[in-house]
């Protein structure tokens, strides 16, 4: 239940509150501040409290689908004071942080008494109010809300008799199983003697129950018996077993009669002793969570006999229960699967099922928006078929108002159901992260690193143990894909995510539900944007969309693609919204960031990802609660040094910043950046002596990119880059003079001294200017010094036994003298990508490449023609077999 998130926010937000507490606790002990500090600390350790159980007691009810309006209505009112709690906190800290400061509507008109105290004493009478309303909101819901003495789960009551409708479909009706019911028949056919288990896996609506129930239709034959258990989110072990124990008793068998007396442990044993000398198919449907098999499968016996067990899941660590050669990923059906499909059930009593051209195009726009989802294609050709009209305008005003649809059409409950069934089954701590990402466009490819970055920025995500939060959030987004709630898409060798059209449409009329977020596009809104809201997303939208609405409790603004954005806009609306953690202006047109934000004290990421903005605030420290930096793209012509007092600063991305003409210029680093002692990720700065000397500090790095180093840089870039035994990926731009662009020293990288320090280091790229071919005769006396061998007149370029243990990703660019290039045995051991290019004078493919038995994907680039000549020479192409995927550009 979302309301849960929220309310996790909100008690993280009071431990933050109550810990910053304890620090100035000892400053206010003499102060005449100190009766009202302890106020405080007392009110908000009694709200946090309430609010915990609030929490538990929700968690409890979003075991059901709530169609209870009493109680949907006073959930809503324990959100709003849950967020107003958030609000409040966030400036009681603001407070404390900032004395004698601008601390908000509580103190602006204050003039001449102590602005402190009377802010201290503002907030405590604040906390009072939300107290006695925790009180009111607990005596509301026991005079109106009826809560259920038993938690009924009627949604997967539904999907068990969706399920149960998969054993009665007509052979026709299967569109596009041939391939996975070959594969899986196989399986139930192996000679392997073993008992062994199946898993069909993957998103909800797929149809892994219709296949295996196809399958087992004639492959259960094969069997001496065989059961189907469905196992809901909510099972019950007891009556599980007595399911098992009446199936695969059957006809044959008399059930015992005292079952329904007996306890887990006896049933156990009736079923061991029925299957210990039987060849037998059992059939687990829907399993939620490995537990539930675990509690189950000491009852199956592994006789010898060649008995099996299926799996079905929507989850990865469920189906990773059987082997991976018995793992089978159901995928989402092809163009033309997906068309005959929908056509079979759109057009049932047309001749042929074909489609007439009035609505081909909108049938085709239904067709994308259902991504291949069986499920989906059939629901909503059911709905289709029973439309009064079959026109185009009666087609489009359906696929216009399809949240509408979804939500309330009975024609689409099964699908509804099924798609909410993954959602409820989210821990608290997905469910926000999961809805955060339908606030951005349909088909929209989100990256991992921004993901992590907006999640920790809202909040969402709490430190586990050592993990830091960008470990606990990548945790996150792991989890989200293994439960089949995102989808995996592969660019250009990089992972980027999305979700499906279905389940961001499901994602959608939930937040709207529960005042989540709200999602402007392409100047829609003529819809209206409540005030209350705290998240807005606005796509391809002109600012006049907005002008009129008044959004005090913003936290989020998110703007994507919108062109026409400008600074005044800008100033207007941040000035009401004081609490605003993110702003995000990607790919934003105007030029200049309005001075009031500066006074957004809550603000935590800033994004000009791609803008044209080019210039940030000269009193940028303000934002003392600043995390993420974005300016990536963007045309900031400088660095403001009071970026340097941002003590909370742990992510500055400058890459790819241009200039006016639109040549990309790596900014200079302010003198103490180096200070920023959480700095996790620094890209993009030009090199400088005091930078590669002050770099030492930066202990908590993660992710160095660094332009345009030179020789006299390398001794101190090397003594820094020692102390970084995090550093998980390198970026290194190699610009010198035209004779000696080459300049990194073998002291830099390939040190056996200094090497072990890198065992952390996942991504390594080292980028380079092309050296002209005459004057490399003039480096040769250079090169001794350096990270190149001299091998017969030619530079040698040798990666040792043992180094980069953990290294994936492997790019080398443009370093023109480089020759040869050699991986000894033993070196690279997880490589996964390696790219060369640039590299005019290499001959011949990587001498001991063959080592490298985990690449993944090559990547030659501006290869030389020799090089090229040598890749189709049977030889060489029996050395690069193992490697799935190579390319020559």
């Amino acid at each position: 239940m979302l309301e849960t998130a929220a309310l996790a926010v909100s008690t993280a937000s009071l431990a933050v509150g109550l810990a910053q507490l304890a620090l100035q606790a000892e400053k206010f002990k003499q102060a005449k501040q100190g009766p009202v500090m302890k106020d405080i600390e007392n009110r908000m350790s009694s709200i946090k409290n309430e609010l915990l159980v609030i929490q538990c007691f929700l968690d409890q009810l979003g075991m059901t689908k709530g169609d209870d309006p009493p109680l949907e209505a006073w959930i809503a009112q324990v959100r709003k004071l849950a967020y107003g709690t958030q609000d409040l906190v966030d400036e009681y800290i603001h407070i404390l942080s900032h004395q004698g400061y601008k601390f908000g509507d509580i103190t602006r008109k204050i003039r001449h008494k102590d602005r402190t105290t009377i802010a201290l004493t503002g907030i405590d009478t604040l906390l009072k109010n939300i107290e006695e309303e925790l009180t009111k909101l607990s005596n509301r819901k026991d005079r109106w809300v009826q809560m259920p003495r038993q938690v009924t789960d009627n949604t997967s009551d539904r999907i068990l008799h969706q399920t149960m409708a998969c054993h009665f479909l007509d052979e026709e009706e299967l569109v596009g199983i041939e391939k996975n019911r070959e594969i899986l028949a196989r399986l139930l056919q192996s000679e392997e003697c073993a008992l062994s288990i199946v898993s069909v896996w993957g998103m909800g609506g797929l149809g892994k129950s219709t296949l295996v129930t196809n399958v087992c239709k004639t492959e259960s034959q094969n069997f001496g018996c065989h059961a189907w258990v469905s196992i809901s989110q909510s099972y019950k072990i007891d009556d599980i077993l007595r399911i098992l124990i009446k199936k695969l008793y059957g006809e044959g068998d008399r059930v015992p009669d005292d079952i329904q007396s007996m306890d887990a442990t006896e049933l156990k044993k009736i079923l061991r002793i029925f299957l210990e000398h039987k060849r037998y198919l059992i059939i687990l449907d829907d399993v939620w969570n490995p537990t539930a098999f675990h509690d189950l499968c000491d009852c199956f016996v592994d006789n010898h006999q060649g008995s099996r067990i299926i799996i079905t899941t929507r989850i990865d660590g469920v189906a990773s229960l059987a082997h991976d050669r018995c793992k089978l990923q159901l995928k989402p059906l092809g163009d033309e699967e997906a068309w005959d499909l929908f056509c079979k059930r759109a057009f049932r009593k047309e001749k042929d099922h074909v489609c007439s051209s009035e609505i081909d195009k909108c049938a085709k726009e239904f067709v994308t928006k259902c991504q291949g989802l069986p499920l989906a294609i059939v629901s909503v050709g059911r709905l289709l078929s029973s439309l009064g009209q079959q026109t185009e305008s009666e087609w489009s005003r359906v696929y216009h108002r399809f949240n509408w649809e979804l939500e309330q059409n009975s024609s689409l409950e099964d699908l509804r159901n099924v798609l909410y069934l993954s959602y409820k089954d989210l821990p608290t701590y997905l469910k926000s992260c999961f809805l955060y990402c339908s606030m951005f466009p349909q088909d929209y490819l989100l990256s991992k690193k921004r993901l992590i970055r907006l999640w920790i920025a809202e909040g969402f995500v709490q430190e586990r143990g050592s993990n830091t939060l960008e470990e606990v959030a990548e945790d996150h987004l792991n989890e989200l894909i293994k439960r089949s709630m995102l989808q995996v898409v592969e660019m250009n060798n990089k992972r980027r995510f999305r979700m499906h059209h279905l389940m961001r449409e499901l994602a959608l009329v939930v937040s709207a539900k529960a005042t989540f977020h709200a999602v402007v596009y392409n100047n829609s809104a003529k819809l209206k944007v409540d005030g209350d809201v705290r998240r807005l997303a606005v796509h391809n939208c002109s600012e006049d969309v907005l002008s009129s609405t008044y959004m005090p409790l913003l936290r989020t603004f998110l703007a994507l693609h919108c062109s026409t954005l400008s600074s005044s806009f800008l100033s207007s609306n941040l000035s009401k919204s004081k609490y605003l953690a993110v702003l995000d202006l990607d790919g934003a047109a105007l030029k200049t960031l309005p001075d009031v934000i500066v006074d957004l004290f809550n603000l935590r990421y800033l994004s000009l990802r791609n803008s044209k903005v080019e210039s940030l605030p000269k009193s940028i420290e303000k934002l003392s609660n600043l995390e993420t930096l974005d300016l990536y793209g963007s045309m900031i012509k400088e660095l403001p040094h009071g970026i340097v007092k941002l003590e909370k600063l742990r992510y500055l991305n400058v890459m790819e910043v241009k200039d006016g003409s639109g040549t990309s210029t790596p900014l200079e680093a302010p003198k103490g950046l180096w200070n920023i002692k959480v700095l996790q990720t620094l890209k993009g700065v030009k090199a400088s002596r005091d930078l590669v000397k002050g770099l030492k500090n930066l202990t908590q790095l993660r992710s160095l990119a660094i332009f345009e180093l030179k020789d006299y840089h390398f001794m101190h870039l090397s003594a820094s880059l020692s102390q970084m035994r995090l550093l998980s990926r390198l970026v290194l731009f190699i610009n010198g003079s035209k004779y000696d662009n080459l300049t990194l020293g073998r002291e830099l990288l390939f040190c056996d001294g200094w090497l072990p320090n890198l065992q952390s280091l996942r991504e390594l790229q080292l980028k380079g200017g092309n050296t002209p071919k005459e004057d490399s005769s003039r480096l040769s006396e250079k090169m001794k010094y350096f990270f190149l061998d001299l091998y017969e007149g030619e530079q040698q370029l040798v990666f040792r036994d043992g180094w980069f243990p953990n290294l994936q990703s492997l790019i080398i660019e443009d370093i023109g003298c480089v020759s040869q290039v050699k991986m000894e045995k033993g070196t690279m051991v997880r490589l996964h990508t390696l790219v060369l290019k640039g590299l005019g004078e290499v001959k011949e493919v990587p001498q001991g490449i063959e080592f490298l038995t985990s690449l993944h994907f090559l990547k030659f680039s501006e290869p030389h023609s020799e090089l090229k000549a040598r890749l189709q020479e049977s030889e060489v192409r029996g050395k690069l077999q193992h490697i799935a995927n190579i390319y020559i550009d």
